[in-house]
């Protein structure tokens, strides 16, 4: 006595945990597996994530992405450490070397008391001012290249009339970035702080190194 079984409705069969369809090749019955679905990793431009992040440098480490320590918007050992460097570095430049005739002489400009006094105080507070100003519920900032060529060229324009105090402001800032672990522009780090903001700048030597470091490490 033999025993029939339907075969399953719509010509499908199941193979290694997959319905599939039933191809029909002469008196022989193959079954034909199909391709998976695009991975749900890729935008619309067919870019996986890591691809993404190493085309964008902005996108690597800005907030609320993961970098490749896996701690959201903070940085690895390498944009720490060169931040905390460089960092320590102008602020030891800005208060450690006298600077005798700045562009101008404008009055205090040379004096290391009032250079650490806006430095420290003053020129943070000055951006924090201009941040508030366009609203505390605004969207986050991501700006790129374009703005961070002209935040530099404004701050070594400044540089030129004030040395103390914006080497005071970067060196400081940097630091912060390094003990917050957070990348980005120095120029940012107080009013993100102060306000709890995520407002991202390019900063144009150092996000270089944050992409490098966010790229997937392969396993040795």
């Amino acid at each position: 006595m033999t025993l029939g079984l339907d075969p399953p409705p719509g010509g499908k069969a199941y193979v290694q945990g997959k319905w599939t369809k039933d191809k029909k090749e002469g008196n022989r019955t193959v079954a034909t597996t199909r391709r998976p679905a695009a991975s749900a990793d890729r935008n619309a431009d067919g870019l996986t994530a890591s691809a993404t992040a190493q085309s964008r440098p902005e996108a690597a480490c800005a907030p609320g992405t993961t970098n490749s320590g896996g701690t959201g918007p903070h940085t690895g050992p390498w944009g720490t450490g060169t931040r905390a460097v460089v960092g320590a570095g102008a602020l030891a430049w800005g208060l450690a070397v006298p600077h005798q005739h700045p562009l101008l002489d404008l009055p205090l400009a040379e004096s290391r008391a009032w250079g650490s006094l806006a430095g420290f105080v003053l020129f943070p507070l000055l951006v924090t001012l201009l941040v508030v100003l366009r609203g505390r519920s605004a969207p986050p900032l991501r700006l790129g290249h374009g703005a961070a060529w002209l935040v530099t060229a404004g701050v070594v324009a400044l540089a030129q009339f004030f040395p103390v105090a914006v080497l005071t402001w970067i060196g400081a800032t940097l630091l912060l970035l390094a003990v917050l672990r957070r990348g980005g522009c120095e120029v940012l780090a107080v009013p993100n702080l102060l306000l709890r903001r995520s407002d991202y700048l390019v900063c144009l030597p150092f996000s270089a190194i944050d992409a490098w470091e966010s790229q997937p490490r392969r396993p040795r």
